[in-house]
């Protein structure tokens, strides 16, 4: 974490970290948008989320993005076991490719810094490879999804 590059050009934006359930529904409507998931995931997951906490001392965090105050980028922090886990980074796709998912990724990375962490890891679709490289992240391994279609 002390390799973070926080000085990544972006448009104006605010973040801000997950603290009440109507900005986590916000948050979970940007994960379910941006990973294309269908909408019974929402409940689910918002489910999962509150069951964690929203407080300090919960182990899972999530932050969201703004433009002119609407939520089109989140991202959630995992902390356990001595690193700083950084998943489900999304943003709504009419916002993409202007900074917002790097400054929601860094969000999550300074708080982990902040309570001592050292190591962060994530996984990394196609798209957002660049971003996390250009956060200082390396390249560890691959690995492969497999998707069924539920065709016959």
């Amino acid at each position: 974490l002390r390799a973070i590059n926080e000085n990544l050009p972006s448009s104006a934006h605010a973040t801000e970290r997950v603290s009440s359930t109507e900005v986590l529904r916000e948050c979970i409507e940007i994960m379910r948008v941006g990973f294309e998931l269908p909408e019974l995931t929402s409940e689910v997951l918002f489910e999962a989320f509150t069951a964690m906490g929203l407080t300090a001392e919960s182990p899972l965090r999530s932050y969201v993005g703004r433009i002119e105050g609407e939520a089109v980028a989140a991202s959630s922090l995992f902390l356990a076991a001595g690193v700083a886990g950084i998943y489900n980074v999304a943003t709504l796709p009419k916002a993409r490719r202007q900074g917002l998912g790097a400054a929601v990724t860094l969000e999550g990375l300074r708080e982990a810094r902040e309570l001592g962490y050292h190591i962060a890891v994530l996984q990394s679709s196609a798209m957002g490879l660049g971003v996390y490289r250009r956060l200082g992240f390396e390249q560890y391994s691959t690995y492969s999804v497999y998707v069924g279609t539920a065709r016959e």
